[in-house]
């Protein structure tokens, strides 16, 4: 507040300058002050929205309320008349654009940070490894497995293109020193025709038979044997009560109609002959089957003394043994047998050397004759 101006009292010409205050009994003892503060202006209607994160504009202020002036504070002043003025005690309003402009700062005022925390840092989930990884192993593999697969078959085949040609080479070595006039029907060494076979039956007509074909028991018989190679042939066969015996030998009995055991190449040799004393070989009457071993050999066969003598002879114990023995190491290398019965006329069984044979090396095989 303002310090009043106080005047003595009793002092002529003093006056309140209030009409009223003449009727008091104050104004003669001591000065009285009166002050008068200025009424409380109304505040806006709706409070400032408050504060956000993105600055809103405020809506405009309301209108200035329009208010009585504050009232002069009057205090009792000797000199009131001659200055013609009042001083107040109450500070002065600011203008109302002063206040607009003090609302729109704190309107837009940064509100105080609010507590925050901090994320925890993201979960890093563990690399996989890529699906194509394994399926691309596996292609690899399976490459690898094929190629070598591949490589082996084709150095097979290579190794036995070249055991082909060796084999052809020496087929075609061995027919010509030998005359021999037959081409193997286009087939390899070791697949080479050796010899065919078939059996001429006895009857009012004779007949044609693969020896395959069953017979009857008492049925007579006589070999056909047409060798691809010149040589020599050697037949035993079951005698009495089965022992091996003799049937064709370097000599020949000689109620067979052959005089030796000697073939040609590509030409017919029938065993017995016909027009001889013995042109048929006799099965038993007795049901079962019976096996006879045919040998042929390119040189005459010294190793068994029997084969040299005359035919017709049962072996003995000694030459069974012995026969045994040749044939447990000259069977085990048997030559394959094919019935050829495309001409049902004329069939015959095709006889292949075996192909570890050696050139030397006779060719031993069975003929089965099955008889009921």
């Amino acid at each position: 507040a303002s310090t009043p101006n106080v005047q003595p009292t009793g002092e002529p010409g003093f006056s309140t300058g209030i009409e009223e205050a003449k009727q008091t009994g104050s104004d003669i003892s001591a000065p009285t002050i009166m002050t008068l503060d200025s009424p409380p202006r109304p505040q806006g209607q709706q409070p400032p929205p408050a504060a956000t994160s993105l600055a809103q504009p405020m809506p405009p202020p309301p209108p200035p309320q329009q208010s009585a002036p504050p009232m002069a504070t009057i205090a009792t002043n000797p000199n009131a008349g001659a200055t013609g003025g009042f001083a107040s005690s109450a500070p002065a309003s600011p203008p109302p654009q002063q206040q607009y402009q003090q609302q729109q700062q704190h309107a837009f005022a940064p509100s105080a940070p609010t507590p925050s925390y901090t994320p925890a840092p993201p979960q890093v989930a563990a690399k996989k490894g890529s699906p194509m990884v394994p399926i691309i192993i596996g292609v690899l593999l399976l490459f690898l497995i094929v190629g070598g697969v591949g490589g082996f078959f084709i150095w097979r085949s290579m190794s036995s293109s070249g055991e082909t040609a060796n084999t052809n080479t020496n087929g075609n070595t061995n027919a010509n020193a030998n005359t021999n006039t037959n081409t193997n029907n286009g087939t390899t060494g070791a697949a080479a025709e050796a010899m065919q076979y078939w059996l001429e039956l006895d009857g009012a007509k004779p007949a044609r038979v693969a020896a395959v074909v069953p017979l009857a028991s008492g049925q007579s018989f006589r070999f056909h044997i047409t060798p691809q190679e010149d040589g020599y042939l050697y037949i035993v066969g079951p005698g009495e009560d089965n022992v091996p015996l003799t049937f064709l030998t370097a000599q020949p009995l000689a109620g067979t109609g052959v005089k030796n055991n000697s073939v040609k190449a590509n030409q017919d040799y029938a065993f017995p002959r016909a027009g001889g004393q013995i042109e048929w070989i006799t099965l038993d009457k007795n049901p079962g089957t019976e096996f006879y071993t045919i040998i042929f050999s390119k040189t005459p066969l010294t190793a068994l003394s029997f084969l040299n003598e005359e035919a017709n002879h049962p072996l003995t114990s000694s030459q069974q043994s012995a026969w045994q023995a040749f044939l447990s190491e000259h069977k085990a290398n048997a030559p394959a047998t094919n019935v050829m019965d495309e001409n049902s006329a004329e069939p015959y069984v095709s006889v292949k050397s075996p192909q570890a044979k050696g050139d030397d090396d006779p060719l031993v095989f069975d003929v089965r004759i099955e008889h009921k």
